[in-house]
């Protein structure tokens, strides 16, 4: 587990650092390097800035010198802001909730939660990440002009299209999104294992399971992956 508190002050100062008389969604679009317009991934992003925000307030009630007052009011300030966002508004409003006091409180609690938990590191650099998304979109290419069935082809670029998201997801909000989609797509190909061992010796689907092995082994998940589940799976499928 990583702070919640350190994401959620980075991500709000992410924001704040737009003037004030910018449209708050191109802010947030902006900010969350999503593409403008695309309000289904914003969502999922104010989610999971809901989701910090809801553990920021977990820990801080579990333990007695973070559990006061001060902490609580920010917090709860926080929370207001992001229930009155307004997409047709600028920033001003925003900013009412989340000025420089605001941040400089959040940037406290987060020190302190630092302080009084033990947090993992962030498990991949912004080297893999970049690789792992180049690989990604060579093999969406790749995949796209091969001659696999479409069925095949659908089946392999969603689940591309989900790991590259999540991704990106990972940067800003941790490695939960990640793992979740990496679960998905193991669970997919389970699901749909008839349609992928049909192909089972085309280069782009070996392809698939390389870029799998390394975003296991790069998040560092243990042995429960990448010793028990992947054999099983290119097992059904015969796949080295």
């Amino acid at each position: 587990m990583e702070n919640p508190a350190l994401k959620l002050h980075s991500i709000l100062q992410e924001i704040c650092n737009f003037q004030t008389n910018v449209y708050i969604q191109d802010a947030f679009f902006a900010a969350f390097e999503i593409e403008n317009g695309n309000f289904i991934e914003l969502a999922v992003c104010l989610n999971n800035l809901q989701n910090l925000l809801n553990e920021t307030k977990i820990l801080t009630e579990q333990h007695e010198q973070l559990n006061i007052h001060t902490t609580q009011k920010f917090l709860q300030r926080t929370q207001t802001a992001l229930e009155k966002i307004d997409f047709k508004d600028n920033l001003a409003h925003f900013k009412n909730y989340i000025n420089d006091e605001t941040l400089t409180a959040l940037s406290y609690i987060a020190q302190s939660i630092n302080f009084n938990y033990t947090f993992s590191n962030l498990s991949i650099s912004t080297d893999n990440i970049n690789e792992l998304q180049v690989d990604i979109e060579e093999l969406i290419i790749s995949i796209s002009e091969s001659e696999l069935p479409p069925e095949a082809k659908a089946l392999l670029i969603k689940n591309l299209y989900s790991i590259k998201a999540a991704l990106h997801q990972y940067i800003l909000f941790g490695k939960q999104e990640l793992i979740k989609t990496l679960e998905e797509t193991i669970g997919s190909i389970f699901v749909n294992n008839e349609t992928l061992s049909k192909v089972n010796g085309d280069q782009n689907v070996s392809r698939f399971f390389g870029i799998i092995d390394k975003l296991n082994a790069v998040l560092e998940l243990g042995s429960s992956i990448n010793d028990k589940v992947l054999p099983f799976v290119k097992e059904i499928m015969k796949i080295s």
